[in-house]
C-alpha cells in the first residue's frame, strides 16, 4: 500500500527546513541511488567501516537537492489530483447533459409528426398551425363566434372527410339550418426529410 501523499502543511514544513536547495538532478538522483546500492552490499568490515560512512557523508550533504526534487514532485502531484477532480466533474455534468439531451431527442422523435392547420381558405386566411386538432377547431370556432352578434345559440358542428383529412366547420344558429362556415381544418403530415421530387 502506498504512503499517503504529504498534506500543505507538511511540505512546507520541510521546505522551510531544506532552504533555498534546488532540485536534485536526474544525475544526482542515480549517483545517489548507485551510493545506496554500494553500502548496501560492499563487504562490511568487522573494525570501522569507512567506506559506508564516506557514503552516507556523501548522500546526507547531497540530501537537500533530493528533497526538493521530491517536495516539487509531491506539489506536481496534488496539481494532478485537482485537475483530475476538476476534469471528473467537468465530465460527470458533460454526461448529465448527453443523457439530457438523448432525453430530449427522444421526445422528440416520438412527438406527433401531424400538424393541423386552422384556415378559412375562401378568405385566404391561415388561422394557425397546431399540435392537436382540437386546439385547430377551437380557433376556428372561435373565429366564426365572432362573426354573429349572439353567440349563445350557436351549435357547431365537424364533417369530416378522412381521405383529405380535412374537417369542416358548420353551424347552426337557433332553429336555423345548418350551414357552412367556409373554416376548415387539415391534417399536414411533416416530412421527415426533404424529397426533391415532392415540389415537381
Amino acid at each position: 500500500m502506498s504512503e499517503t501523499p504529504m498534506t500543505l502543511e507538511q511540505r512546507e514544513q520541510i521546505a522551510a527546513l531544506i532552504g533555498d536547495a534546488k532540485p536534485a538532478t536526474t544525475g544526482l538522483v542515480q549517483q545517489t541511488a548507485k551510493s545506496v546500492h554500494d553500502r548496501a552490499v560492499h563487504e562490511h568490515p568487522t573494525w570501522e567501516d569507512l567506506y559506508c560512512l564516506n557514503l552516507v557523508s556523501w548522500m546526507g550533504e547531497r540530501m537537500g537537492p533530493v528533497l526538493r526534487r521530491l517536495l516539487d514532485a509531491e506539489a506536481r502531484v496534488a496539481e494532478l489530483e485537482a485537475e483530475r477532480h476538476t476534469t471528473n466533474e467537468a465530465l460527470s455534468d458533460a454526461a448529465e447533459t448527453l443523457r439530457a439531451n438523448r432525453d430530449r431527442i427522444a421526445e422528440l422523435e416520438a412527438a406527433p409528426t401531424t400538424v393541423y392547420r386552422a384556415e378559412h381558405p375562401d378568405s385566404g386566411i391561415t388561422l394557425g398551425h397546431y399540435g392537436t386538432g382540437a386546439a385547430a377547431r377551437a380557433h376556428c370556432e372561435a373565429e366564426e363566434r365572432r362573426a354573429w352578434s349572439s353567440s349563445s345559440d350557436l351549435r357547431f358542428d365537424w364533417i369530416e372527410d378522412d381521405e383529405d383529412r380535412v374537417a369542416e366547420l358548420v353551424v347552426t344558429a337557433g332553429q336555423n339550418e345548418e350551414s357552412t362556415t367556409g373554416y376548415i381544418v387539415t391534417a399536414l403530415e411533416l416530412a421527415s426529410e426533404y424529397d426533391e421530387g415532392a415540389d415537381a
